[in-house]
């Protein structure tokens, strides 16, 4: 498990220290230029790494700072910089999965923008759109791609509609969806 930085222009890779951490689910930028490493760390708690710069030693933000989900999942990041997560589980370890609207990780305490937003089923990743209106993902039950409207800078996520057309998440496994172009940094 980790999370690493890799530069095209020297197409090499370096391992950021994640201390504490256990299972990695998602990562993302912020338009700052701070990673976010969404993970369970070693005592089977939900985290929130942070990494200035990302660069360096990450710290784990847990409830103590604001940061409370029942479960791991992806991250997408807003043009607010506000950290979208995914919970695959709710706080009954349970579908349906859950997004969660953070600001302010990165000054070490989070607070609740929005949410928690109860998706339609089980989803584990979760990506804006380039314009932040829309938020894509895929119910692992259902084999369906689903989009809600994201609104009001992450105060608001509601069901808009889903479709499938072949896809076959049963057999498939898909854990993720996200728009072309994705948001952008």
């Amino acid at each position: 498990t980790g999370v690493y930085t890799c530069t095209k222009s020297s197409n090499s890779c370096t391992a950021l220290t994640s201390p504490g951490m256990s299972s990695l689910a998602g990562v993302a930028m912020d338009k700052a230029g701070n990673c976010y490493a969404d993970a369970f760390d070693t005592g089977g708690h939900v985290g929130l790494w942070y990494y200035a710069g990302c660069a360096g030693t990450g710290t784990e933000l847990t409830s103590a700072n604001g940061f409370n989900e029942p479960y791991y999942g992806g991250i997408s990041v807003d043009n607010s910089n506000h950290i979208a997560t995914t919970s695959l589980f709710n706080s009954s370890f349970s579908t349906p999965s859950l997004v969660t609207v953070y600001s302010g990780c990165s000054t070490g305490t989070c607070t609740v923008v929005g949410g928690p937003f109860t998706l339609q089923g089980e989803s584990v990743f979760g990506h804006l759109g380039p314009r932040n209106d829309r938020f894509a993902t895929t119910d692992l039950t259902d084999s369906m791609a689903e989009v809600y409207t994201y609104s009001g800078r992450g105060t608001g996520l509601s069901f808009l509609y889903s479709f499938n057309n072949g896809l076959n998440c049963a057999t498939n496994d898909c854990e993720s969806a996200n728009y072309g172009p994705s948001s952008p940094r």
